[in-house]
């Protein structure tokens, strides 16, 4: 169980959402770590993924469309179990929004308010950085 597998999909929102592949430590129980993911750059706020590298996640199997129009099935990471990431919650909240289109619902708003009230701080003074439309969105409505 120590060999490194790219058999399990990470999904993330580049527009529409998609998924591709991790590098994974399998643990067992159905359990994983992310060691990396195809293209994740975490200064890249314009590409979120729901996972990251340093989640420990566990995951199930999806059936999607493949760009040739075949269908296929695959193991998807669908939730966090832990993670070794700082801050992990403040990235999670960045995928949160661009997954909902940037509406946030009102116990999301009441739950997470401290780490939103952070997130719209940095969104304010780094404008100048590239985010996400419905990370922007999100800011354009917040209160």
């Amino acid at each position: 169980m120590d060999a490194l597998t790219t058999s399990v999909y990470v999904p993330f929102i580049e527009g529409t959402k998609s998924y591709v592949p991790a590098m994974v430590k399998e643990l067992g129980n159905n359990e994983f770590l992310i060691i990396s993911c195809s293209y994740f750059d975490p200064e890249d706020l314009t590409s979120l993924f729901q996972f990251i590298p340093g989640d420990k996640v566990s995951s199930g199997f999806e059936s999607r469309t493949d760009f040739q129009g075949k269908e296929e099935v695959i193991l998807v990471a669908n939730n966090l179990i832990d993670s070794s990431v700082p801050d992990r919650i403040n990235y999670m909240l960045k995928y949160i929004i661009a997954d909902q289109n940037g509406v946030l619902t009102d116990i999301q708003q009441s739950t997470y308010k401290s780490q939103l009230d952070q997130l719209a701080t940095e969104l304010r003074e780094n404008m100048a950085g590239s985010y996400h439309p419905s990370l922007l969105r999100w800011h354009k409505q917040f209160k």
